[in-house]
């Protein structure tokens, strides 16, 4: 292969080689916040794993706490048969409502 020389300019040459040389300095610096996000992912997914380990003992502790606590005697509500008695009270006030409404509709006229 031969080679062949280019005449440039000699400002035109430093530019290059400014550009070059930032353009390294961008990329090693990419390079080294690539870096810490794998580290930190790293530190993240052992954190999160000891989490998950951590909140694993705890439920079977509770669970183990649980079952030697002993039982209350009173018998639960299902929370169906709560909101069921709830509205029945809201029926009631508005049939009572509705009731007093007719009353003084059948006053008013009675009046004219």
């Amino acid at each position: 292969m031969e080679t062949r020389h280019i005449k440039m300019e000699h400002n035109k040459v430093l530019l290059g080689k400014k550009q070059v040389l930032t353009t390294e300095l961008e990329l090693l610096r990419v390079l080294r916040k690539i870096r810490n996000c794998k580290l930190l992912r790293k530190k993240e997914n052992t954190l999160r794993n000891k989490i998950d380990v951590d909140l694993a003992s705890a439920r079977t502790k509770l669970n183990l706490l649980f079952s030697t606590l002993p039982e209350d005697q009173i018998k639960k509500v299902p929370k169906e048969k709560i909101i069921d008695k709830r509205k029945s009270k809201e029926k009631r006030k508005f049939d009572s409502i509705e009731q007093e409404l007719e009353e003084i509709k059948k006053k008013l006229g009675n009046l004219r």
